[in-house]
């Protein structure tokens, strides 16, 4: 037989209430916790494949201008004439750079931070045309801002061939290329928004004397 007690009492009120808000408590922190790692892991895959692609771009420029020889162009940033008279392209670049294969072949970068767009030149040895191509990063690939490029070619004008060797510009100074570039994410939400400074200098194989 069940025996009933009259004097057992229940939850009051009061406890009752501290209960629901403890458990209200631990599930805003919880749910916080989860939210913030959420977003670290959102924040770390795009920040990670914002550089893998600006370091390729970087690498691949680095590349082709250590196997090359630097051109030099008239105006400003290097995107005018090219030396050698072999016509420019026709394109829109806020910074350039051209090069000289070891086999004769002439290629060049360009990079214009209105459209976001940075292009690979060669130009046809046999009809003297150029062939353009965009290179990483075009019309926001992939959510991809391209902010700034940069190629600083140094000694700013070019080897002169007659000239002494201890003389500003003369034939013993080897030219050296700095690459220069500003990439970030182009995201609306605060967590996805990363930017990359990244710079490297690098010194064609060949020698202009």
């Amino acid at each position: 037989m069940l025996k009933i007690i009259n004097n057992q009492k229940g939850l009051t009120l009061i406890e009752l209430l501290v209960a629901v808000f403890i458990f209200s408590l631990l599930s805003t922190v919880i749910a916080g916790i989860y939210v913030s790692f959420s977003n670290a892991q959102a924040r770390t895959k795009v920040a990670q494949a914002l550089l893998n692609d600006a370091q390729f771009a970087l690498e691949g420029i680095a590349r082709e201008i250590r196997n090359s020889r630097v051109l030099y162009a008239e105006g400003e940033y290097n995107c005018g004439d090219v030396e050698l008279d072999i016509g420019p392209p026709q394109i829109m670049a806020s910074s350039c750079i051209y090069l000289q294969k070891e086999d004769g072949e002439y290629v060049g970068f360009g990079g214009s931070t209105d459209a976001d767009l940075l292009t690979y030149m060669r130009r046809d040895s046999e009809t003297g045309e150029w062939s353009i191509h965009d290179f990483i990063f075009w019309d926001h690939f992939q959510n991809i801002n391209l902010d700034d490029v940069q190629f600083v070619i140094i000694p700013a004008i070019p080897v002169l061939a007659d000239s002494g060797p201890f003389e500003e510009g003369g034939t013993n100074k080897h030219p050296s290329v700095t690459i220069k570039l500003t990439v970030s994410t182009d995201s609306t939400r605060n967590i996805e928004q990363v930017t990359y400074n990244l710079q490297t200098t690098v010194s064609p194989r060949f020698y202009g004397r």
